[in-house]
């Protein structure tokens, strides 16, 4: 690959961080050789980190993504800390039920204890977490309510359902479900059909986790 189409290709990431990101990836640089790209530099939170790394990695042309972002307030906030401002998100209310997860903070690591009702709602903990100043890691320990309460076949039913709910191309979409685990594969028309395909899985109770497999025709 030559330096000009890695150049151009370099371009392209930094607009697609700037469109999703705005300023907060004003502070990011992007090295790209052969089609590899590195990331370095800033962000206020982990989330961040990971949404300009799935970004990069989502820009045609790109072969691999190493992240070496730093969040720029670790080690400026204590553990403690941290503990408490993810406790008042996740105890406030504003995003669902969290009473039945706990929260435990060391060397800015987070980790997720407990219930919750749905595989939406482990995925909502974490962004939460994943969002909170001063968190470089996060680990997620939570089980699903109802976890193994179902067989697989009538897990896949109920995730086919809750698909035919929403303006999708369903019928591409292959469901494969494994003692609780479904993974999505086949195509959609997008990016937003396959994030919307994942949610309304998650959703669905009894479902441990979801693998998102899908295609994108454009």
């Amino acid at each position: 690959m030559s330096k000009s189409t890695d150049k151009a290709l370099g371009e392209r990431i930094r607009k697609a961080l700037e469109e999703e990101m705005h300023e907060s990836a004003l502070d990011i640089n992007i090295y790209v050789k052969d089609g590899s790209v590195q990331l370095t530099g800033f962000v206020d939170v982990l989330s961040e980190r990971i949404t300009a790394e799935r970004i990069a990695a989502g820009v045609p042309g790109v072969k691999r993504v190493a992240n070496s972002i730093t969040i720029g307030t670790e080690g400026y906030i204590t553990d403690r800390h941290i503990e408490k401002e993810l406790e008042a998100k996740l105890y406030s209310g504003r995003y669902g039920n969290f009473d039945r997860v706990s929260v435990n903070v060391r060397d800015g690591s987070a980790v997720l204890m407990g219930t919750t009702a749905n595989y939406a709602q482990n995925k909502q903990a974490e962004g939460l977490a994943a969002a909170t100043r001063g968190v470089v890691n996060v680990v997620s320990n939570l089980h699903v309510e109802n976890e193994g309460l179902y067989d697989d076949a009538t897990l896949t039913g109920w995730a086919v359902q809750a698909l035919s709910t929403a303006d999708l191309s369903h019928q591409d979409i292959d469901i494969n479900v494994r003692n609780g685990d479904v993974t999505l594969s086949g195509w959609v028309r997008n990016r937003e059909e396959a994030a919307l395909a994942e949610e309304l899985v998650s959703r669905v109770e009894g479902i441990r986790r979801v693998h998102n497999r899908l295609n994108m025709r454009s």
